[in-house]
């Protein structure tokens, strides 16, 4: 359970640098952009392949359960800085520290980061273990069309 809280702070690390270049630098932004102008549509789609793989792989009750609730927080995570009021999960989930995932300071692309840091926990063998190919392939081209729009 440690290793896999510990995998998953590694990989909000990771995505903390994911950011769309604008078209226009002097349309640069400042402010943390707000979340709420991406469409839930990769939150979504995410969630029904996970729930695809957990009853192909015929994950039980309390793994599903568990990549589900790891799938929300990755998914809340990467995105709270773009909501108003928001507060982080950070020093209140075990394993979890306060500050233990930088602070945005630049407005970031959510879809880009919401759609890698989901894919990353997908493919994670500690979150979803023994991922079958087709699962994977499945993984893929999600991944990939969501980081094609």
């Amino acid at each position: 359970m440690k290793n896999s809280l510990l995998v998953f702070i590694g990989f909000i690390l990771i995505i903390t640098s994911c950011k769309k270049d604008p078209a226009d630098p002097s349309q640069v932004k400042s402010a943390v952009s707000d979340v709420a102008r991406y469409d839930a549509k990769i939150s979504i789609d995410w969630m029904n392949l996970l729930r695809t793989i957990i009853r192909n792989q015929n994950i039980n009750p309390p793994r599903a359960s568990r990549i589900f609730a790891y799938a929300g927080i990755t998914m809340y995570e990467s995105v709270f800085e773009g909501i108003k009021n928001y507060k982080t999960l950070q020093g209140q989930l075990n394993g979890f520290n306060l500050n233990s995932i930088p602070s945005n300071s630049d407005s970031l692309d959510y879809g880009i980061v919401l759609n890698e840091a989901i894919f990353l926990i997908t493919k994670c063998d500690t979150i979803v273990p023994s991922l079958a190919v087709v699962n994977k392939d499945s993984a893929n081209a999600l991944h990939d069309r969501f980081f094609s729009i």
